[in-house]
């Protein structure tokens, strides 16, 4: 009985601290490293236009801690892609932009002569991956590689896109990640569309019924399709 009061107790300081924040017109945002580039950053920057005065803070999240953060209300807004079937209760979700997976892979390589390659095509390649720790989107990319009949060689694991790109770009393998990278513009890496359509969409994620006012503007100005 005194674990749950207390736990009561701490809900009801975190929904004051997000209260509170609002009154000030503060938004925090979760984030994970790979959804900066692409259509986040223009409605970001659309945001700021519209409400100059609200102040918003990004906090580079995996998509597990997000969810933890959510419920906890120490973040308003989480941003991460392909959703889980598994969502929790609570979580609310749209759909920010759509995005298809490509192939990081070293200029030097007979790979980046190809224009479009199949998932299979791949089977023998070293892959550089998310960190499985980190990302529930990496296991969807390794399960996508088994369903297409492989297991592939993960040589290394990141927590960055940009980490992945650098070890591409040094010959140290391929890369399966959302188009979106490909405008970081990384010297030495070529990106390769795939034949299969396999996504890698971008959600808007928040918790409970009822958002202060200023968050809801927040979420129209990112979303672009109805609740999922």
């Amino acid at each position: 009985e005194v674990d749950r009061l207390l736990s009561a107790t701490e809900q009801s300081l975190n929904y004051v601290r997000q209260t509170g924040r609002h009154a000030h017109q503060r938004i925090q945002i979760g984030i994970i490293g790979s959804a900066l580039w692409g259509a986040l950053l223009p409605r970001l920057s659309a945001f700021k236009q519209d409400y100059p005065d609200v102040v918003w803070q990004l906090h580079e999240l995996s998509q597990l801690q997000q969810i933890d953060a959510l419920k906890s209300r120490t973040i308003d807004v989480g941003i991460q892609r392909n959703l889980t079937a598994h969502t929790e209760r609570g979580i609310h979700c749209q759909l920010i932009s759509h995005e298809s997976l490509q192939v990081a892979v070293p200029e030097q390589s007979a790979l980046s002569q190809r224009k479009r390659v199949t998932l299979k095509s791949l089977a023998h390649q070293p892959f550089i991956s998310l960190s499985f720790s980190h990302s529930d989107f990496a296991s969807q990319l390794y399960d996508y590689c088994v369903s297409a009949g492989f297991y592939p060689h993960i040589t290394h694991q990141v927590r960055e896109p940009q980490t992945a790109l650098a070890l591409v770009s040094a010959g140290m393998g391929i890369a399966l990640l959302p188009e979106s990278c490909a405008l970081i513009q990384w010297p030495g890496v070529t990106f390769i569309p795939l034949r299969e359509a396999i996504p890698a969409d971008l959600y808007a994620l928040w918790y409970g019924e009822k958002q202060p006012e200023i968050v809801n503007h927040f979420i129209n100005t990112l979303v672009t399709s109805a609740l999922c």
